[in-house]
């Protein structure tokens, strides 16, 4: 196996976030770009475990239980012209879940697309020469599917 060298890095610089327009499956669906996005957290699956100890041997036995495919946590400039920002603040005064698009760097090296709730919105104004910034929460709901 040969090693990466700096030539092969995907950096975050061009990183698209897109919110659906309706749930993964659904016919017709369409993407809005979230305009002035910061920072994305981490995601991706994360298993817990579980153990099983028989009496007789008294030793653990350990299993994968279930996976969560985690959260993003979003850091978003506020402004009043972002139509992908407005679109999230309604998803998170819906309830209901929708799909979600984040394509990795301009030359859209991996897309990973996910089914979520959008499940805080807060706004963080900061100090006299920040910009106002709206920090959003979005959990995963199901399958995490990436497309290199």
């Amino acid at each position: 196996m040969a090693l990466g060298t700096c030539v092969d890095l995907i950096t975050a610089k061009g990183t698209k976030f897109s919110i659906g327009s309706a749930v993964l499956g659904t016919g017709g669906l369409t993407y809005t770009e979230v305009g002035m996005v910061e920072s994305f957290g981490e995601f991706g699956p994360d298993a817990s475990v579980g153990s099983f100890t028989p009496v007789g041997t008294g030793i653990a036995g350990k299993y994968i239980g279930t996976t969560d495919n985690g959260e993003l946590s979003l850091t978003i400039a506020k402004t009043s012209t972002d139509t992908g920002l407005q679109e999230l603040i309604a998803a998170r005064k819906s309830n209901a879940p929708l799909a979600y698009q984040l394509v990795l760097s301009n030359t859209g090296a991996d897309t990973y697309t996910f089914n979520g709730l959008c499940r805080s919105v807060r706004v963080n104004v900061g100090s006299g020469d920040d910009v106002v910034k709206i920090s959003c929460a979005i959990a995963l709901t199901g399958a995490l599917t990436e497309t290199p």
